[in-house]
């Protein structure tokens, strides 16, 4: 599904360029006007290959944060870089900039462990007993 898809978006994405530069070679070389054409094999599926593209990153992100948060609760909420790479399929710059994105979002805080090593500290989840005690705001 994946291969099939990421395909068909840089083929969308291709076309898009390919009969944008033939148009504006032709409306350059032979002063045609920009038609119907422009829009519909330039601008369209290139809007729609790069629309596509960003819809999957956002896809993306979304899945290695579940990921992460789900790593988290089987390691006490807390987790390391080297962690995140042995027990995922993520890289150390991925899980470094996911991370950062949780971060940013208020779920995890950073503390340094006594050799130097970033300790990625995840919000804990609340027991039911817990959840239930929670007062109104």
């Amino acid at each position: 599904m994946g291969n099939s898809k990421v395909w068909i978006l840089w083929t969308l994405i291709s076309l898009g360029l390919f009969s944008i530069v033939l148009y504006i070679y032709s409306f350059i070389v032979y002063h045609s006007g920009l038609d119907f054409g422009f829009l519909i094999f330039g601008v369209l599926p290139l809007s729609m290959g790069l629309y596509e593209q960003s819809r999957m990153k956002k896809t993306k992100n979304r899945r290695m944060e579940k990921q992460l948060l789900r790593l988290a609760m089987e390691h006490d909420q807390m987790l390391t870089i080297s962690e995140i790479v042995l027990y995922t399929e993520m890289d150390q710059k991925t899980a470094e900039q996911v991370l950062d994105e949780l971060r940013i979002k208020g779920l995890v805080k950073i503390k340094v462990a006594d050799n130097g090593v970033w300790v990625y500290e995840f919000e804990p989840l609340l027991t039911k007993e817990q959840k239930l005690s929670a007062e109104r705001v």
